[in-house]
C-alpha cells in the first residue's frame, strides 16, 4: 500500500519492475512489467516468415515500460525495453528504424511522414529507448489525416 510504505510502515517494493518505473522519473502514467516468456516467442512467430526483418532479437525483451509526459503544451511518449543479451537491445533498434523507414517510404502522407520522423531509438547497454514528442498541431495534422482517409 503507497500510504503504509510512505509512512515507512512498509518496506518499499523493489526489484526489476520497480527499477524500469524508476527509469522514467515523474511522468504523469507510467508502467511496466515483465514479458511472459509465452508472449515473447508470439513476437516472433506470429510475424509473416517472408518478411525481410528479423523480430528474433525481440524474443530477449525480458521488461517493457511505457511513460505518458506534458512537458509543456506537448506530449511525450516513451518506451524502454530491457533485453537479455545486449547484442539483441542493438539488433531491435535497427529492426524498428527498418519498420519506421518503410513505414515513411510507403506513406503518402506528408503528416505521417513528420510524426514518424520524429521518433527517436537509442539503446543504452541493455535497454532499447524510443521516443516521440508530439506537438498540439502535429496531434491535429494526424486526427484530420485520419478523417479525411474514413
Amino acid at each position: 500500500d503507497v500510504v503504509d510504505v510512505s509512512k515507512g510502515n512498509q518496506p518499499a517494493a523493489s526489484g526489476t519492475v520497480i527499477d524500469a518505473l524508476n527509469r522514467f522519473g515523474s511522468a504523469l502514467i507510467v508502467g511496466a512489467s515483465v514479458l511472459p516468456e509465452n508472449l515473447r516467442n508470439q513476437l516472433v512467430s506470429k510475424v509473416p516468415q517472408q518478411t525481410t526483418l528479423s523480430m528474433k532479437s525481440l524474443q530477449d525483451m525480458d521488461i517493457i515500460g511505457f511513460a505518458i509526459d506534458q512537458p509543456s503544451l506537448n506530449l511525450s511518449f516513451r518506451i524502454d525495453a530491457h533485453f537479455t543479451v545486449a547484442a539483441s537491445a542493438k539488433d531491435a533498434q535497427d529492426t524498428i528504424s527498418g519498420l519506421i523507414s518503410v513505414a515513411k517510404g510507403t506513406s503518402q502522407d506528408p503528416n505521417v511522414k513528420t510524426a514518424l520522423g520524429n521518433i527517436q531509438i537509442s539503446t543504452n547497454n541493455s535497454w532499447l529507448s524510443i521516443r516521440d514528442l508530439i506537438s498540439p498541431t502535429d496531434v491535429m495534422n494526424l486526427v484530420s489525416t485520419t478523417q479525411t482517409q474514413k
